[in-house]
């Protein structure tokens, strides 16, 4: 016979076959041992009712049904409502006719069932109600719980208590408002929060629930499925509103949940600092392992939580709440999850030795009802993690207000691997990554946006506005870029870049910002720069080879305010594509320019190379040179049909070799005026200049070829110059007749001039050569 222990008998019957009352006999006929009323039949006789055990029989009480049952059997119960708490420890199935058709109510502070060293037990069909928990499970195995509705329970609806093989399927849990609307009774007391003047004060916005969901506004109970120890499975149920926790995992459980749908799990009462620790529709600690497929999760407080526990997340989507996912020291790996709009941050995942594993995952924060972000504090992110190792693939995240991603070390370095990841339409910062080595291979930033100043109070630092930042890291990024951002495109600070094959375009401010770092960058394209350049150096060692610049023609706006009008100046052809400030190092070679506004700017530092590289339909300053430490090498370039200066020097030694310029046409200038924001005129015009300019240079050329100049093809001022074999033709159309194709004019004491094996064809106006002081031709 199955081992049955009756907890408690029922007060009430309202269904016939339901559980018996105090003094009900079980025996109508037992032997007396004599007498003449003894039939001498020793069988129990059972009062008949509607309770089937294996299709046969029908009883009255379920205890009866379940004394007549053997191990295996299945005890099919009867519509209406049972007041009973049982105690199986065997193998039964028990069923009932469905969820709205009994309502099983279990004795006061007991649960309803409880299974207790049992094994292949399944449970079904009913509605459970308790003042503790609703079904306990311990030390058992293969317990099955299905369509049950657990409802008016004020512990937890199912603890599973180091038992294996617990399956809770197709089950409803959901918490009606408490009489009275306060004090449950119950282990939480929460609902819809109001400003507790804590750290969860505004964390909450559920919105308007939606039929078919009961939303109320003081729910009871705590917990939908707690599985401490053993393993467990939860599918395809619903949790509504549940207090504290839909699913808790604990003492090294393993639980599987699949299928679910999930709504509106609060947490219990704040502590009095406003600090909450439960709330998590999803939570797992303890060692505990939590394995994930398909689930729907909507506005919850958090919706996946992990405290040393593990994560395996498959396929969830979470919406709405305050985290999407939360989790410290844990192994963690999510796989085409899909986190959207909760309030504070979409993932923070935290391991101190474990590895984070996130790939075909979406993070979207819609601008608007996500954090604004303008604190600063971490919130309003789109995922944070922080752990030795880090693998992020096939992953978007977008549109949160102050980061979109975030990788970091929990301790000492990080190891990181990027593939095929887009951050797009984030602020303050999009991609920050720091201390330990990245590997990125096709990660795209887009659309970054600068919502708040990014320069500090006192203007003399930038604190924000990087699409991507790096610091004291060592970066490979090949495939991928950096687009449309408001502000910087990416910065390296105290870092190693080594970038390959990206595309970097329509950059506010800087594109690269290479920080007191080194960087070697080849096979990328760089479109639209800003006036501060497409690659800024300062203070770094910077290598550009087989690069292309194109179409870098940005305007660039400033005002003045006068106290009675704002005028504005909008400048055409302002784009910049090098910018080195004192730096260490740079090596600009084998690189294609065209249609630019200006290209290489130098401004102190040591080690300059410029070699091999091609421009074409240039507007000016090609190379542009200013008091640098050292000689600048300029050599083996080819320049064709640039407005003017394709080198300008002033203040530094340069040498040059080996270059061609075909065409210096004259560059475009042209401004446009402003008077409080309405445009009044505009300027336009071509300027001539020469191909070659220097002031206080040291110059040494040696075998040009300058062709075709509209003015005078080079201009020496104050500047001590060699020159061998180099050839001048075709110059100064546009030009002054006082002018000589190569210029030579000083301000006092003349320099020193070598010229050997020069050849001037063609002078169109003016001199060869004119050598000229302030006072007239020497």
């Amino acid at each position: 016979m199955l081992s049955l222990r009756i907890l408690a008998l029922s007060t009430t019957l309202v269904a016939v076959g339901c559980g018996k009352g105090t003094d009900s006999s079980t025996d109508q006929g037992t032997d007396t041992g004599g007498g003449p009323s003894d039939t001498g039949d020793t069988t129990p006789q059972y009062e008949e009712g509607c309770i089937l055990v294996d299709g046969a029989g029908g009883y009255k009480w379920l205890e009866d049904a379940l004394e007549v049952a053997g191990e295996g059997s299945t005890v099919s119960l009867c519509e209406g409502e049972m007041d009973l708490s049982i105690e199986i420890s065997g193998s039964v199935n028990l069923v009932g006719p469905g969820e709205d058709l009994l309502w099983w109510t279990a004795e006061t502070n007991k649960p309803a069932i409880k299974v207790t060293g049992g094994a292949e037990v399944t449970l079904s069909g009913f509605t459970v109600s308790s003042t503790r928990n609703g079904i306990e499970v311990a030390n058992s195995a293969n317990v099955t719980i299905s369509e049950i509705t657990f409802e008016n329970v004020l512990g937890t609806g199912v603890r599973s208590i180091d038992s294996t093989g617990t399956v809770v399927d197709s089950c409803t849990f959901q918490q009606p408002t408490s009489e009275g609307g306060s004090d449950t009774g119950g282990q939480g007391d929460s609902g819809q929060p109001s400003d507790t003047g804590g750290a969860v004060a505004e964390f909450w916005d559920t919105g308007e629930p939606t039929d078919p969901i009961p939303y109320t506004e003081t729910p009871i109970g705590y917990g939908g499925v707690e599985v401490s120890g053993g393993d467990a499975s939860v599918n395809n149920s619903t949790f509504i509103q549940m207090v504290g926790f839909a699913v808790h995992a604990i003492n090294g459980g393993s639980v599987s949940v699949s299928d679910n749908a999930i709504y509106y799990t609060v947490y219990g009462e704040p502590d009095a600092d406003g600090n909450v620790s439960d709330g998590f529709s999803l939570w797992v600690q303890d060692g505990s392992i939590l394995t994930t497929s398909n689930n729907t999760l909507l506005n919850n407080f958090v919706g996946v939580f992990a405290d040393e526990g593990d994560l395996d997340l498959s396929g969830d989507f979470i919406a709405g709440g305050a985290y999407g996912i939360f989790a410290v020291n844990g192994a963690f790996s999510l796989d085409g999850v899909q986190v959207e709009n909760p309030y504070q941050t979409g993932m923070r995942l935290v391991s101190a030795t474990e590895p984070v594993v996130v790939s075909n995952t979406v993070v979207w924060g819609d601008p608007e009802i996500v954090a604004p972000g303008d604190s600063m504090d971490g919130m309003s992110t789109g995922a944070i993690i922080a752990a030795p190792e880090i693998e992020v693939s096939d992953t978007t995240i977008h549109g949160w207000n102050y980061m979109g991603l975030q990788l970091i070390p929990y301790d000492n370095d990080v190891t990181a691997t990027l593939n095929n990841v887009t951050i797009e339409n984030a602020a303050t910062n999009g991609l920050y990554c720091g201390e330990g080595d990245f590997d990125l291979v096709d990660v795209q930033i887009v659309d970054f946006r600068t919502p708040y100043d990014p320069y500090t109070d006192d203007g003399a630092s930038i604190n924000s506005g990087f699409a991507s930042s790096f610091w004291y890291a060592n970066v490979t990024w090949s495939g991928g870029g950096v687009v449309n951002s408001e502000f910087i495109g990416s910065l390296a600070a105290f870092s190693s870049l080594a970038i390959d094959g990206i595309e970097v375009n329509g950059n506010a401010h800087n594109g690269l910002w290479i920080y007191d770092s080194t960087a070697a960058i080849s096979g990328s394209t760089f479109t639209n720069s800003s006036a501060q350049g497409g690659i800024v150096s300062s203070s770094g060692d910077l290598t550009i080879t087989g690069n292309t610049f194109v179409d870098n023609l940005e305007e660039s706006y400033s005002e003045y305010d006068s106290g009675t009008v704002v005028y504005g100046y909008l400048y055409s052809y302002q784009s910049q594509d090098i910018n080195s400030y004192s730096g260490s190092r740079l090596d600009v070679t084998n690189n294609t320019f065209s249609n630019g506004s200006e290209g290489i700017r130098i401004i102190g530092g040591t080690n300059t190379t410029i070699e091999n590289n091609i421009w074409t339909d240039y507007n000016r300053n090609a190379v542009y040179a200013y008091l640098t430490d050292d000689t600048v090498e300029v050599k083996n370039n080819t320049v064709n049909n640039i407005g003017s200066y394709f080198l300008y020097c002033s203040s530094t030694d340069i040498e040059i070799s080996e270059t061609t310029i075909d065409g210096v046409v004259g560059y475009k200038y042209k401004t446009t005026y402003y008077q409080d924001g309405v445009q009044t005129s505009t300027y336009e015009a071509t300027w001539y200049d020469p191909a070659m300019y220097t002031s206080s240079c040291g110059v040494y050329g040696e075998s040009l070829e300058f062709l075709n100049s509209m003015d005078q093809t080079v201009s020496f001022y104050d500047s001590s110059v060699e020159l061998y074999d180099s050839l001048f033709e075709n110059s100064a159309s546009e030009g002054y007749s006082e002018y000589g194709t190569l210029d030579f004019r000083w301000s006092s004491t003349s320099p020193s001039l070598i010229a050997n094996n020069l050849e001037i064809r063609n002078v169109d106006s003016g001199h060869g050569i004119r050598l000229q002081n302030s006072s007239g031709l020497d």
